[in-house]
């Protein structure tokens, strides 16, 4: 039987993977990040488990419907908005008719849970997602005003910075650190747009007009490029969506479950069935946790969907997904930064009868210092469909390039237009007498695809070529 030993991957890491040893030399010190499960990715210590106070939505007051025979969601929702700090809103086996949004909406330090796939939601609501839990105030994506210019601190894995103004802030904010474009990366968007690249830390130390931030600096930011900070609007801490299945059959709602500004949160044992765009969708979520979540059946094909897709995130943790019938499986986008995607199974990427993007690393820039590690699945795609990427990791996972009835493969890795410092090490590639086809433009038979300057779209067009990537080790 395999075993599975979890090595998330650090600073001066040594491994032993199969009679191979990978240590700092095999991947440049600058691309590291600090990747540690449960410390500086994720909830730390893990989700909490000692919440004791349980409101069962089928008893009085709220009275739920669990025969699938009338609308719950108004139950349910007044039992959301009443439940205090350390509640756990309990929806019992059942199925529960869902005509209208389940919302956890500025809500706190409360758990919606399940008692398993037995406790299924029948969603006949669909405008936006079956279920969201975030804040009513979205942050702002224009970063060029307010906040405060940083002054000092600029080196790699920095853990104080100075600033000019410190009174805007205190400890335990959330931050955003952000930059002008570094465009001989490039840092870019075809679409233009300023300060891409960026990251969330949360302040843990303040004295004078020095701040200590947690995450450190990802990379070594310039003063030439005026970096700043701002503080996060607002947000919601602690809540967990768990043990339960949402059945988008009958309705057609583009997200399965919204987590927005998210401190702290996390999806567990969740099915999410034929949804008709997104499964799960995290957007400015920070040392949050999506696991053991199963996405299955998308009802549509092309673009706008994936089972899980990422946006302004850093510090998540995505890991022990089982992603089926995705297009793609894992969607990485827009300023997402230090994140680890670990040991998700991701079975059929195909869409048009060839093997469609099954993690892909870069539909929006600009992302990096993300770790990819032990998953299986077809491919690895940094897309550069809207722009640049930088400073990623795909460290032993199996990309096999295959997808069920498609006789080809395709090529498992794929750097597309402005990829740039990746490090592909220690991964398995190819399927045992599956040939490679050339679907994504690499010469017949190999198993890497590099560039693309159009993007099969004749509307953005780039010339920067792929450059200082590492691929290592991998058969």
């Amino acid at each position: 039987m395999w075993a599975i030993y979890r090595i998330y991957l650090a600073q001066l890491l040594v491994v032993v993977f199969g009679s191979m040893q990978l240590n700092a030399a095999a991947i440049p010190a600058d691309r590291n990040g600090d990747w540690r499960a449960g410390a500086t990715v994720g909830i730390p210590g893990g989700i909490p488990r000692d919440r004791v106070t349980v409101i069962d939505v089928t008893q009085a007051p709220y009275n739920a419907d669990k025969t699938g025979g009338r609308d719950a969601s108004t139950s349910i929702n007044n039992a959301i908005r009443g439940a205090t700090a350390g509640s756990i809103v309990y929806l019992p086996a059942g199925v529960f008719r869902i005509d209208a949004q389940i919302s956890l909406r500025n809500k706190s330090n409360i758990t919606l849970r399940g008692s398993g796939p037995s406790t299924v939601l029948d969603i006949r609501y669909s405008s936006g997602a079956a279920i969201y839990a975030g804040s009513d105030t979205q942050w702002p994506d224009n970063y060029n005003n307010g906040g405060s210019n940083i002054t000092a601190g600029y080196s790699q894995r920095a853990a104080s910075l100075t600033v000019s103004d410190a009174d805007l802030f205190s400890v335990g904010d959330i931050l955003i650190i952000t930059e002008n474009n570094d465009l001989e990366l490039p840092v870019l968007n075809v679409n233009g747009g300023s300060r891409l690249r960026g990251q969330m830390s949360r302040i843990v130390s303040k004295a004078g007009l020095n701040i200590g931030i947690a995450p450190s600096l990802f990379w070594a930011l310039s003063a030439s490029n005026n970096p700043k900070v701002h503080k996060l609007l607002a947000k919601i801490s602690n809540v967990g969506i768990e043990n339960l299945k949402i059945d988008l059959s009958n309705s057609t709602a583009p997200f399965g479950i919204w987590l927005q500004q998210a401190d702290r949160c996390w999806i567990d044992n969740v099915v999410v069935s034929r949804p008709s765009g997104y499964g799960i969708y995290l957007l400015y979520a920070f040392e949050s946790e999506v696991r053991r979540a199963t996405v299955l059946d998308r009802k549509t094909a092309g673009s706008n969907g994936a089972g899980i897709l990422v946006e302004r995130t850093t510090a998540c943790l995505v890991e022990d997904n089982i992603l089926i019938k995705q297009f793609p499986h894992i969607e990485v986008n827009f300023m997402s930064t230090g994140n680890v995607f670990a040991y998700n199974f991701c079975e059929d990427s195909s869409v048009y009868g060839v093997v469609g993007c099954s993690i892909d690393t870069n539909h929006g820039p600009h992302n990096s210092y993300n770790l990819y590690e032990g998953n299986v699945a077809p491919n690895v795609q940094a897309d550069g469909y809207f722009g640049s990427v930088s400073d990623d990791t795909v460290f032993r996972n199996w990309l096999h390039g295959t997808c069920p009835g498609i006789q080809a493969a395709r090529e498992p890795v794929l750097l597309q237009r402005f990829t740039r410092n990746y490090s592909i090490v220690g991964n398995l590639l190819g399927k045992s007498g599956v040939a490679f086809a050339s679907i994504g433009g690499a010469a017949a038979g190999g198993p890497y695809s590099f560039g693309l300057p159009n993007m099969g779209n004749t509307g953005y067009s780039g010339i920067a070529q792929l450059s200082r990537n590492t691929p290592w080790g991998n058969w």
